[in-house]
């Protein structure tokens, strides 16, 4: 059951990033998904509330969106 509430955490994530950015793409690298290039500063305080609360976090190295997914 987890990996289906990771997966609607991510697709909810992905969403929110691409309203902003429609050019962003999805990657993944070790244990975390990347969502970029950046838009960190185009995103609504309330958007940037529901990605931290959906469990994403802005990687500055990345310039990207990132998801620990804890598989690998």
């Amino acid at each position: 059951m987890a990996a289906l509430e990771d997966a609607a955490k991510i697709m909810h994530g992905v969403a929110i990033i691409t309203s902003k950015n429609q050019t962003a793409t999805l990657c993944a690298l070790d244990k975390n998904l990347y969502c970029g290039p950046g838009c960190k500063s185009q995103l609504t305080p309330e958007q940037l509330t529901n990605l931290k609360e959906l469990g994403w976090e802005w990687d500055d190295e990345q310039d990207a969106w990132g998801f620990y997914t804890g598989h690998g």
